[in-house]
């Protein structure tokens, strides 16, 4: 029988969870109400439960178990073909609370998640694109009267460094998906908690706010949403020559994106170019990696 003070009560997890969980709430019910008014151009795609998060915390689980009796075999003479050495083993690197700390927040990652994505399609319906010709001019101001990927391109002209940039770019989803459910995993710690209150308001105020705030499609989409030459055009063309020479997937993305935009019917995410998301979790998990190890830190730094 649980008690009130076990660790593995169900409700010391909920209280262990309750910040990141009250975030995620509030955005899922604002996703349902908005939802309910008829404010999401493509209606709230609500999925409630996914299996990767699950496959992901049996994969720690397992890497828990095996490493813990990994030590235990090193410290004692311990025979891992005996059921009660799993049993003893499970128990102490396996703990009730530590599974059920990691369902708390791990079962609220696929609802937050597609209410977000189900969001972020809606941005250019609410507040039409507006803000890219003040981000290219903040860009040069910022680099010295050039645009960032013109003294990118000066610096590393080569086209296997474009590439090596897009497969970093790829990496960094996986990296994110890991990370999470690895944060999920670990046991409840104030470094735990503030990661996931952190994750769930920048998703929320950065990905949906400050993106609905300062609408925007992105250089490659430049030419189409304001008047005039376009500034990103040798960019684009440095990009097209690549793919033909080596093929970008990338390309092929923006494409899509774009087709999903003109005909109304995204298929994934949609368009909102600011603020980075990319950025925003490469600062967060370097700020948590560091508070860990400094090589952890350092690591996360380097998708910067």
């Amino acid at each position: 029988m649980f008690n009130g003070s076990d660790m593995s009560h169900p409700l010391t997890c909920l209280r262990n969870n309750a910040a990141a969980i009250s975030v995620a709430a509030i955005v899922i019910l604002f996703g349902t109400v908005l939802d309910s008014l008829g404010a999401i151009a493509f209606g709230l795609e609500l999925d409630w439960f996914s299996s990767l998060p699950i496959y992901l915390g049996m994969f720690w689980l397992t890497l828990s178990l095996l490493f813990g009796m990994l030590r235990d075999r090193a410290s004692s003479d311990v025979s891992i073909l005996q059921v009660s050495t799993w049993q003893s083993s499970f128990s102490r690197h396996v703990p009730v609370s530590r599974i059920l700390n990691y369902l708390c927040v791990a079962l609220l990652l696929s609802p937050f998640m597609s209410t977000f994505v189900s969001l972020k399609r809606s941005i250019p319906f609410w507040r039409p694109f507006g803000w890219d010709r003040a981000f290219f001019n903040l860009d040069r101001v910022l680099h010295g009267g050039h645009s960032p990927w013109e003294l990118m391109d000066a610096v590393f002209p080569w086209p296997e460094f474009t590439i090596f940039i897009v497969q970093v770019y790829y990496l960094w989803f996986p990296v994110v998906i890991l990370t999470v459910t690895w944060f999920a995993w670990t046991p409840a710690s104030q470094i735990r908690s503030r990661f996931f209150v952190t994750y769930f308001v920048s998703w929320s105020l950065l990905g949906i706010g400050l993106a609905t705030a300062t609408s925007s499609a992105g250089p490659c989409y430049y030419r189409y949403v304001v008047p005039g030459p376009d500034p990103y055009s040798g960019l684009m063309e440095h990009l097209r020559l690549t793919s033909q020479a080596h093929g970008l997937t990338a390309l092929r993305v923006q494409d899509y994106l774009w087709t999903g935009y003109l005909t109304n019917e995204y298929p994934i995410e949609g368009i909102a170019a600011r603020p980075s998301m990319h950025v925003a979790m490469a600062v967060l998990f370097s700020v948590a990696g560091f508070q860990i190890h400094r090589f952890l830190g350092y690591a996360y730094l380097s998708f910067l």
